[in-house]
Protein backbone atom coordinates (compact mmCIF):
# COMPACT_ATOMS: atom_id res chain seq x y z
CA UNK A 1 0.00 0.00 0.00
CA UNK A 2 1.27 3.21 -0.80
CA UNK A 3 -0.25 6.15 -0.18
CA UNK A 4 0.69 9.69 -1.82
CA UNK A 5 -0.24 13.77 -1.09
CA UNK A 6 -2.35 14.91 -3.55
CA UNK A 7 -3.36 17.89 -2.76
CA UNK A 8 -3.18 20.59 0.53
CA UNK A 9 -5.86 22.93 1.74
CA UNK A 10 -5.54 25.66 5.28
CA UNK A 11 -8.83 27.02 6.15
CA UNK A 12 -10.35 28.51 9.30
CA UNK A 13 -7.84 28.72 12.45
CA UNK A 14 -4.87 25.90 12.18
CA UNK A 15 -7.10 23.38 10.53
CA UNK A 16 -5.45 21.70 6.92
CA UNK A 17 -7.46 19.36 4.81
CA UNK A 18 -5.06 17.18 3.31
CA UNK A 19 -6.16 14.95 -0.24
CA UNK A 20 -4.08 11.17 -0.50
CA UNK A 21 -4.35 8.95 -3.82
CA UNK A 22 -3.58 5.60 -2.02
CA UNK A 23 -2.11 3.22 -4.35
CA UNK A 24 -3.05 -0.53 -3.79
CA UNK A 25 0.10 -2.44 -5.69
CA UNK A 26 -1.86 -5.83 -5.47
CA UNK A 27 -2.42 -8.50 -8.28
CA UNK A 28 -5.34 -6.15 -9.00
CA UNK A 29 -3.56 -2.81 -8.50
CA UNK A 30 -5.90 0.22 -8.30
CA UNK A 31 -5.91 3.90 -6.71
CA UNK A 32 -8.55 5.54 -4.24
CA UNK A 33 -8.56 8.79 -2.41
CA UNK A 34 -8.51 9.67 1.13
CA UNK A 35 -8.64 12.70 3.06
CA UNK A 36 -6.87 13.76 6.41
CA UNK A 37 -8.09 17.25 8.36
CA UNK A 38 -6.36 17.49 10.51
CA UNK A 39 -6.33 20.59 13.93
CA UNK A 40 -3.74 20.84 16.68
CA UNK A 41 -5.57 17.76 18.74
CA UNK A 42 -6.98 15.27 16.57
CA UNK A 43 -7.10 14.38 12.82
CA UNK A 44 -9.87 12.42 10.74
CA UNK A 45 -8.91 10.24 7.97
CA UNK A 46 -11.37 8.74 5.51
CA UNK A 47 -10.68 6.19 3.03
CA UNK A 48 -12.96 6.76 0.54
CA UNK A 49 -14.41 3.77 -0.70
CA UNK A 50 -16.24 4.59 -3.61
CA UNK A 51 -13.16 6.22 -5.46
CA UNK A 52 -11.64 2.77 -6.31
CA UNK A 53 -10.84 2.59 -9.75
CA UNK A 54 -8.66 0.46 -11.44
CA UNK A 55 -4.82 2.13 -11.96
CA UNK A 56 -4.96 1.24 -15.53
CA UNK A 57 -7.64 4.52 -15.64
CA UNK A 58 -5.82 7.35 -14.13
CA UNK A 59 -8.07 9.97 -16.03
CA UNK A 60 -10.20 9.71 -12.93
CA UNK A 61 -7.37 10.09 -10.27
CA UNK A 62 -7.70 13.76 -9.64
CA UNK A 63 -11.61 13.85 -8.69
CA UNK A 64 -11.98 15.79 -5.42
CA UNK A 65 -14.29 14.74 -2.87
CA UNK A 66 -14.10 17.56 -0.88
CA UNK A 67 -17.71 19.42 -1.45
CA UNK A 68 -19.18 16.04 -0.34
CA UNK A 69 -18.70 16.01 3.57
CA UNK A 70 -20.42 13.95 6.11
CA UNK A 71 -19.19 11.84 9.28
CA UNK A 72 -20.61 9.92 11.66
CA UNK A 73 -22.69 11.10 14.89
CA UNK A 74 -19.38 10.13 16.98
CA UNK A 75 -17.14 12.88 15.35
CA UNK A 76 -20.52 15.26 14.52
CA UNK A 77 -21.13 15.76 18.62
CA UNK A 78 -17.87 16.60 19.23
CA UNK A 79 -17.44 19.37 16.82
CA UNK A 80 -14.07 19.06 15.67
CA UNK A 81 -14.18 18.26 12.41
CA UNK A 82 -16.40 19.28 9.11
CA UNK A 83 -15.24 16.20 7.03
CA UNK A 84 -18.19 14.03 5.78
CA UNK A 85 -17.57 11.73 2.55
CA UNK A 86 -21.44 10.05 2.04
CA UNK A 87 -20.35 6.59 1.60
CA UNK A 88 -22.01 4.31 4.11
CA UNK A 89 -18.99 1.77 3.70
CA UNK A 90 -15.79 4.29 3.71
CA UNK A 91 -13.51 3.51 6.91
CA UNK A 92 -13.05 6.92 9.00
CA UNK A 93 -9.81 7.05 11.51
CA UNK A 94 -9.95 9.13 14.69
CA UNK A 95 -6.96 10.25 16.22
CA UNK A 96 -7.19 12.51 19.89
CA UNK A 97 -3.49 13.23 20.35
CA UNK A 98 -4.82 14.61 23.74
CA UNK A 99 -5.63 10.99 24.76
CA UNK A 100 -3.61 9.32 22.31
CA UNK A 101 -6.25 7.46 21.22
CA UNK A 102 -7.16 5.79 17.72
CA UNK A 103 -10.67 4.94 16.64
CA UNK A 104 -11.93 4.07 13.30
CA UNK A 105 -14.86 2.31 11.67
CA UNK A 106 -14.55 -0.66 9.80
CA UNK A 107 -17.03 -3.48 8.05
CA UNK A 108 -17.77 -7.17 8.70
CA UNK A 109 -20.41 -8.08 5.90
CA UNK A 110 -22.90 -5.60 5.71
CA UNK A 111 -22.53 -4.00 8.91
CA UNK A 112 -19.97 -1.52 9.83
CA UNK A 113 -18.52 -1.41 13.88
CA UNK A 114 -16.85 1.61 15.64
CA UNK A 115 -13.34 0.04 17.14
CA UNK A 116 -10.58 1.81 19.62
CA UNK A 117 -7.02 0.58 19.11
CA UNK A 118 -3.99 0.73 21.27
CA UNK A 119 -0.32 0.95 19.95
CA UNK A 120 2.71 2.68 19.82
CA UNK A 121 4.89 3.40 16.57
CA UNK A 122 8.21 3.44 17.42
CA UNK A 123 9.86 5.67 14.27
CA UNK A 124 13.32 5.96 13.40
CA UNK A 125 13.96 9.67 12.11
CA UNK A 126 16.98 9.54 9.38
CA UNK A 127 18.51 12.67 7.98
CA UNK A 128 17.45 11.73 4.68
CA UNK A 129 15.75 14.31 3.10
CA UNK A 130 13.27 15.22 -0.16
CA UNK A 131 10.84 17.54 -1.27
CA UNK A 132 7.23 17.00 -1.70
CA UNK A 133 4.97 20.05 -2.27
CA UNK A 134 7.58 22.54 -1.67
CA UNK A 135 7.85 21.43 1.69
CA UNK A 136 11.23 20.01 2.80
CA UNK A 137 10.51 16.83 4.39
CA UNK A 138 12.51 13.84 6.62
CA UNK A 139 12.33 10.10 5.81
CA UNK A 140 11.51 8.04 8.83
CA UNK A 141 10.50 4.57 9.57
CA UNK A 142 8.43 2.08 11.71
CA UNK A 143 7.66 -1.43 11.90
CA UNK A 144 3.59 -1.96 12.12
CA UNK A 145 2.14 -4.89 12.44
CA UNK A 146 4.07 -7.20 10.20
CA UNK A 147 5.09 -4.40 7.95
CA UNK A 148 7.66 -1.84 7.66
CA UNK A 149 6.58 1.56 6.78
CA UNK A 150 8.34 4.63 5.63
CA UNK A 151 7.23 8.41 5.63
CA UNK A 152 7.96 11.43 4.78
CA UNK A 153 6.87 14.17 7.12
CA UNK A 154 6.97 18.03 6.80
CA UNK A 155 8.54 19.55 10.24
CA UNK A 156 6.94 23.01 8.68
CA UNK A 157 3.60 21.67 9.26
CA UNK A 158 3.38 21.39 12.59
CA UNK A 159 0.94 18.55 13.49
CA UNK A 160 1.67 14.90 14.38
CA UNK A 161 -0.33 13.08 11.49
CA UNK A 162 -0.62 11.02 8.32
CA UNK A 163 -2.90 8.67 6.60
CA UNK A 164 -4.50 5.79 8.09
CA UNK A 165 -3.42 4.83 11.12
CA UNK A 166 0.35 6.48 11.22
CA UNK A 167 1.21 9.26 13.22
CA UNK A 168 3.20 10.62 16.08
CA UNK A 169 6.40 12.40 13.88
CA UNK A 170 7.34 16.00 14.34
CA UNK A 171 5.80 17.08 10.90
CA UNK A 172 2.58 16.10 8.99
CA UNK A 173 2.82 12.75 6.94
CA UNK A 174 2.95 13.88 3.14
CA UNK A 175 3.75 10.39 1.97
CA UNK A 176 4.15 7.09 3.15
CA UNK A 177 4.92 3.59 1.76
CA UNK A 178 4.73 -0.21 3.06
Amino acid sequence: ISVFYSYLSCFAQQTLKVEYNQIFNTDFPLMRTALLQVNPTSSVYVDIIATRRDLINEENAKTSYLDKLKVPEEVKSSNHFVINIGGNFDNYFFYDSKLDKLSYTDELGKKQFYISDDYKLNWQITTETKTIANYKTYKAITKFRGRTWEAWFAPDLAYQYGPWKLHGLPGLILEAYD
